[in-house]
């Protein structure tokens, strides 16, 4: 019973004390609109590559993460010189409110200039200026994109990863577990 005690408070501390433990995994980054399309066509219908931003945050199935614009009024070209009309922010959508248009491939339809990413080779998945909350639909290394089908795009948009701290919630469970242990001792369930 005294080892239980000791163990929890332990815990307890360790959760609470703000230690590398308990902190995010946070990473920034600047996704180009050019360099990080997904079609990077040449412009006749053919697809040299889909680049995209290689993150280098490997994820598992399941695992919860946000990806969120730094500041939802950056806007991004998604053609070529300084057409006002092909500037848009991260959802696709010029100042005035209107879309240039939905492009679709791989199964997925967005607007041209949306921010996208995919999880190794699953599917896309949007990220716009409302940002991502959610799981990852895939294993494998998280990738960002400006959603558009040629490379004569410009400029980029800052964004923020962040994800628990895996250790974080590993002892979490540790110490939820070891205070039902206590508390079915004393309830004389064990």
């Amino acid at each position: 019973m005294k080892l239980a005690r000791v163990a929890i408070a332990a815990l307890g501390l360790l959760l609470c004390s703000g230690g590398a433990y308990a902190l995010p995994v946070t990473a920034s980054f600047d996704v180009h609109a050019n360099n990080d399309v997904w079609n990077f066509g040449n412009g006749d219908g053919t697809k040299v590559g889909d680049p995209g931003l290689a993150t280098g945050i490997d994820l598992t199935a399941g695992d919860y993460f946000s990806v969120v614009v730094d500041d939802p009024a950056d806007t991004w070209l998604f053609c070529g010189g300084a057409d006002a009309s092909c500037r848009v922010d991260a959802d696709g959508r010029r100042a005035n409110g209107t879309f240039f248009g939905t492009y679709t491939d791989a199964g997925f339809s967005a607007h041209h200039g949306t921010l996208v990413g995919r999880i190794g080779a699953g599917g896309f998945f949007a990220i716009g200026t409302a940002g991502f909350f959610g799981t990852a639909n895939a294993t494998g290394q998280l990738h960002l994109y400006h959603w558009d089908h040629n490379a004569n795009n410009s400029e980029t948009i800052a964004v923020t990863f962040t994800a628990p701290e895996p250790g974080a919630v590993a002892l979490l469970g540790l110490g939820l577990a070891a205070i039902s242990v206590v508390r079915r001792r004393r309830a004389g369930r064990i």
